[in-house]
């Protein structure tokens, strides 16, 4: 692990210099720097500075030196005020400033105390130019904030505990960095266990080996640099496969969150019976999606007030199977057999294959679980929720006979651990 100031070698630096990953703390002493250096790689460079209130700054236009790096500024922190010509505006915290846009020198001044970041990007002839492509759902809102010469900036919001995944670049030579500008986030990854990253602290990625699962503990948002496209293979097939698992917790019945618990809960499970980062990473794709196949399923039949036909029945019996085919062959592929899975049981008395014992998946098991507890402890149109203790006694009930004894435990141990940690926060 490499540090802006220096700390004693810790498991975590050991660890993360394996993995391929440098983590930047800023702690109280830095306020005495102006000057924070994050990554200084052949011509990429991007720092942190300071200004006092007055302090000027000029930002050399790029636009008519085709081969000048490019130069951008991101406000975090203070007011500065900008000058182009007869143009006048004062820039505040998440405004930015791209020098090849312009053809002439930019003067800003600051009008309180500012901090920003400077990325100062080498210029190659390939990619095209974009900026601010949006994707939004209910937990992820992802801008694009600069794209050029296949470099990119994106702004990322991401709700409280939801899961974040950092994965292997399709391109080795990669450099991604990860700046926290609002919330903590916790890496869940057994090698990184206990690292939070707070406000100010920065992860750079370059050569990862491994996926590693990081949590948002609070409301999140992070600058997101890559130094190869990243925009769309990190953002449209998910954020619309969750829009999509989301209408149909809607269609069914249940609140959008139902998606959302069932994935905590899987995560939980998991982590205890010390599932691989990897095997996580497809768990929890498969958790979060876990109904997608009711979307194929006639809404008349989903929110039938009585009881369904033997028909409607074998209907609803195939929506594991509907879900598969609807993941099978994409870049979801891994999680179709999960999916497909997680109404199977042990004793063969699920759906809609019938199969049991060791023919069903361990993820598949946990998502059964995950979803059985869930389904208990939550308000129900002909009951009220039940208590956690029922819930618990009910599972160890059908342990053995519809779930492995194993994970009703690991996912009994799970909760029961996430509940201490809430009440001792």
């Amino acid at each position: 692990m490499t540090a802006l100031l220096p700390l004693n070698v810790s498991k975590h630096e050991v660890e993360a210099v394996n993995l391929g990953l440098s983590i930047f703390l800023h702690d109280v002493h830095n306020s005495l720097r102006a000057n924070f250096s994050f990554v200084v790689e052949a011509q990429l460079e991007i720092r942190e500075y300071s200004l006092s209130v007055f302090d000027k700054l000029r930002l050399p236009a790029s636009f008519l030196q085709p081969l000048a790096p490019i130069e951008l500024i991101y406000i975090l922190e203070g007011q500065l005020f900008f000058q182009l010509a007869s143009v006048k505006r004062n820039l505040g915290p998440g405004d930015f400033v791209v020098s090849d846009q312009l053809n002439r020198d930019i003067h800003l001044e600051a009008q309180s105390r500012v901090r920003y970041l400077h990325f100062s990007l080498p210029v190659t002839l390939q990619g095209v130019a974009k900026e601010y492509e949006v994707l939004c759902s209910d937990l992820v809102s992802l801008r694009l904030l600069f794209a050029r010469n296949n470099q990119e900036l994106t702004h990322v919001s991401l709700k409280a505990e939801e899961v974040m995944f950092l994965s292997p670049h399709s391109n080795n030579q990669a450099t991604e960095l990860y700046y926290i500008l609002e919330g903590t986030l916790a890496c869940n990854d057994a090698a990184l266990k206990g690292l939070v990253l707070k406000p100010r602290d920065c992860l750079k990625v370059n050569g990862l080996t491994k996926d590693l699962i990081f949590q948002a503990q609070t409301d999140l948002k992070y600058l997101y640099f890559a130094s190869a496209p990243s925009f769309d293979s990190l953002s449209h097939d998910l954020l619309e496969l969750q829009r999509l698992a989301e209408e149909v917790e809607s269609k069914d019945g249940y609140t959008s969150e139902h998606c959302r618990r069932i994935q905590s809960l899987a995560l939980i499970t998991g982590q205890v019976l010390g599932l691989s980062s990897e095997r996580l990473l497809v768990l929890s794709i498969a958790a979060y999606l876990h109904d997608l196949g009711k979307v194929n399923v006639p809404v008349e039949i989903l929110k039938k007030p009585t009881s369904l036909s033997s028909d409607e029945w074998e209907i609803i019996k195939q929506h594991p199977r509907f879900g598969e085919e609807l993941l099978i062959g994409g870049p979801y592929d891994k999680a179709a057999k999960i999916v497909a899975q997680h109404h199977e049981r042990l004793d063969g008395s699920g759906y809609p294959l019938g199969l049991s014992g060791k023919e069903i998946l361990t993820e598949a098991y946990i998502i059964a679980v995950a979803d059985t507890y869930d389904a208990m402890t939550t308000d129900r149109p002909y009951r009220k929720a039940l208590s956690q203790d029922v819930a618990f006694a009910e599972l160890r009930r059908f342990a053995g006979i519809h779930y492995p004894e194993l994970i009703v435990d690991a996912s009994i141990l799970g909760i029961e651990q996430q509940t201490f940690e809430s009440v001792i926060h």
